[in-house]
């Protein structure tokens, strides 16, 4: 068989295969998509319905996903807020029970001469009085940064309307404390004040059996605790000094008032 026949017979096999397995099918396919057109539409759309119902659905299941994890944040936000704020709470419950706490004591008081050396009780250079404000830590650690002032106020006797005397502390300007140098009052220990002196004359005047005047002693104090970061302690006070001798002095104080706060 020449190559020529051999080649033809190839073309028309291809012929016939390329017939029966490709376009026959196509055709037939075709054909039947053709008679069934309303079947076709209804099927593809039952799966575009399917298609958008499951695109749906996940993007429901991620909203869903995504509030949960949105809500389990704000959960652990809120508890760890919860934490922080107790504690903040336990914080302050510790620094308020181991803060310093300075409780005021009895002024010292002692006889001075002309220049303000302590001199002994009747002595003839005696002019005046000393008077030591002291100050005792009565809490569990200790104070530091400690300042003072202090001063005296002879202030005249006012009746009432009775006629009986009554007592009053002067107002007197907030002093600045902010430029002292502070000192550390140890726990149970003692801090004494500058002396204030006052003269022999004052206290003979409040001394008379019917005085036109009333000494008063005055001052404010300020220190911090051990811990940062907390306000400093604030602490003014006034007495009134009530002598009954005027060689040994023998003096009464009287509390006015005492304010502790925080600022």
């Amino acid at each position: 068989m020449s190559e020529q026949e051999i080649a033809r017979r190839h073309n028309e096999e291809t012929a016939r295969n390329r017939e029966r397995f490709i376009y026959r099918p196509i055709k037939t396919v075709a054909d039947w998509l053709d008679s069934h057109n309303g079947l076709v539409t209804a099927a593809a759309t039952v799966a575009i319905a399917w298609l958008t119902w499951s695109l749906s659905s996940d993007s429901s299941r991620q909203a869903e996903t995504a509030n949960g994890i949105l809500s389990a944040t704000r959960a652990q936000q809120t508890a760890m807020e919860g934490q922080l704020a107790e504690m903040r709470r336990q914080r302050e419950l510790t620094v308020a029970q181991l803060s310093a706490s300075l409780r005021r004591e009895p002024p010292e008081y002692r006889p001075i001469d002309s220049v303000g050396n302590y001199v002994i009780p009747g002595a003839p250079t005696a002019v005046g009085w000393a008077f030591n404000p002291i100050w005792r830590d009565v809490g569990p650690t200790r104070a530091k940064n400690f300042v003072s002032r202090s001063t005296h106020i002879e202030a005249p006797v006012v009746s009432d309307q009775t006629g009986r005397t009554t007592w009053k502390c002067p107002t007197v300007a907030q002093p600045d404390l902010s430029e002292q140098a502070g000192s550390i009052v140890d726990k149970d220990g003692v801090i004494t004040e500058i002396a204030i002196n006052v003269s022999n004359t004052i206290v003979a005047r409040a001394l008379e059996p019917n005085p036109d005047l009333v000494l008063y002693l005055i001052g404010s104090i300020q220190y911090n605790d051990i811990f940062p970061d907390t306000s400093a302690h604030h602490f003014d006070w006034c007495v009134a000094a009530v002598p009954s001798n005027l060689v040994t002095g023998g003096f009464n104080f009287h509390r006015m008032y005492e304010r502790e706060y925080e600022k």
